[in-house]
């Protein structure tokens, strides 16, 4: 990722979501048939892993804006992802949704929702300040119903699961600040010594 973004934020960007948050969080959490399903077409480079959690208001599971209740042997997803990075080419999403309001922070449960599913649909793109080569946008979820065999990792541990793969992921985006820093000294040492 350091090197990757000594050229190009962008691709280093994506390529740090993809591997660091989706996954990830698909390999530390999900069950064996996910594993065996997801990823490998994201070792292939034929699926990109998108992650929607949606910080800052990581702790208040209003901020997440998602919720989704059961129903059947499923789950039904409504709501509103903002900043999805990945989310209109990603061949999955790792979605965070309140599933129990009355625990806070600890009714949120994460769900791998894969590209396509009826009810999921890109709302609009979000224009970034930079690196905007990373597709970002915005996801809204309306009766989006998936399977429980969609969910990652225990009912109400979603947050609980992400602060692990969130604390190695901060690693990654060090590794790409860096890079970003080294490409842009490396790009004005050589514009000095031509002026």
């Amino acid at each position: 990722v350091e090197e990757l973004a000594r050229c190009d934020g962008s691709l280093a960007r994506t390529v740090a979501s993809h591997n660091s948050l989706g996954v990830d969080r698909v390999l530390r959490f999900g069950a064996d048939a996910q594993r065996a399903r997801l990823l490998p077409p994201a070792a292939r480079g034929e699926w990109l892993a998108a992650w929607a959690l949606e910080e800052p208001g990581v702790d208040d599971p209003a901020a997440l804006r998602a919720r989704a209740l059961r129903r059947g042997d499923g789950w039904v997803v409504d709501g509103v992802k903002r900043g999805v990075a990945q989310g209109s080419v990603g061949g999955f999403c790792v979605v965070f949704a309140v599933t129990d309001p009355s625990r806070g922070a600890e009714g949120v449960t994460a769900f791998a929702v894969e590209h396509g599913t009826p009810g999921m649909r890109v709302s609009r793109r979000v224009e970034t300040l930079g690196m905007r080569a990373c597709d970002t946008v915005e996801l809204t979820f309306d009766e989006c119903w998936v399977r429980d065999d969609a969910r990652l990792g225990a009912v109400n541990a979603g947050l609980a699961d992400a602060a692990e793969v969130l604390h190695r992921a901060r690693v990654v985006t060090a590794a790409l600040a860096l890079g970003l820093g080294e490409g842009a000294l490396d790009a004005a040492v050589a514009y000095a010594r031509d002026r």
